[in-house]
């Protein structure tokens, strides 16, 4: 069986890349839209129409659980309570995403949005089955030539 090897960046790195993800997750979730419910003029779709709102929401909590996955990783001797970890944080983020839409005029709670970021967060898991097949290197600061 194959192994790959994959850089394990500095804890304080990967805690920043999650706190940038869930920034970015609350900004779209949360930022009020002009057209009215559905985006603008109601068309429901995300990116310049191409891709539908209930893929952005799969896509970005998938996304998001593989970060936490990867920012976790420094625990992966520990299996249960980091998988636990990560699937309740991702899950959590939505639900709280959620409900913080509920005051917001544009916006609404929305079940079949939180069924997507759980789908996302669900599939993005399986990750952990597969990663016994990656070995995680540290990461080391460049050391100084002696000709330097």
């Amino acid at each position: 069986m194959r192994r790959f090897r994959v850089r394990l960046l500095p804890v304080r790195v990967r805690l920043l890349v999650v706190a940038v993800a869930a920034v970015v997750i609350a900004y779209a979730s949360l930022r009020p839209l002009s057209g009215g419910l559905g985006g603008a003029g109601g068309s429901g779709t995300g990116i310049v129409g191409l891709v539908g709102d209930k893929q952005l929401h799969f896509l970005g909590y998938a996304v998001f659980t593989l970060v936490l996955a990867y920012a976790t990783a420094h625990w992966r001797d520990r299996p249960l309570p980091r998988v636990a970890l990560v699937v309740l944080v991702a899950l959590g983020w939505g639900l709280l995403m959620e409900l913080l839409q509920i005051p917001v005029e544009t916006r609404q709670f929305s079940l079949l949005d939180l069924a997507a970021n759980t789908a996302g967060t669900l599939l993005a898991s399986l990750w952990f089955c597969l990663e016994r097949r990656v070995e995680y290197g540290r990461h080391s600061a460049p050391s100084e030539s002696p000709n330097n």
